[in-house]
């Protein structure tokens, strides 16, 4: 799983990047399983608005022949960056669960 962390507009900071890493590996092992697992970029990028103290988040999640895209808006960087990654851990569930579920009703995954 390839992966790119862009942060403008305000300095770099070790908590960003601590927290892009965990977040990080929250969805890789949801995704572990996949046959694409080595295809699979994962794009994020904070911003801040220059006039206001507001900070834009938007994380992007490139499936072969999938995107997944999450824009946030928060008044501080770390919460953007925990709500945008969590909407989207949300987005890939429900599409892991929906691809599951219409296997099951084909009968090519057994319950167990």
């Amino acid at each position: 799983m390839r992966d790119d962390f862009l942060i403008k507009n305000f300095p770099k900071n070790r908590v960003l990047l601590q927290e892009f890493e965990i977040q990080k590996q929250k969805i890789l092992r949801m995704v572990r399983n996949t046959k694409y697992e080595e295809t699979i970029h994962l794009n994020g990028h904070i911003e801040k608005n220059p006039h206001k103290e507001e900070y834009y988040c938007w994380m992007n999640l490139y499936f072969p022949r999938k995107v997944f895209h999450v824009k946030q808006k928060a008044s501080d960087a770390l919460t953007a960056l925990k709500n945008s990654c969590g909407k989207l851990f949300f987005m890939v569930k429900k599409h892991k669960d929906k691809y599951i579920s219409r296997k099951r009703g084909r009968g090519k995954i057994m319950n167990t």
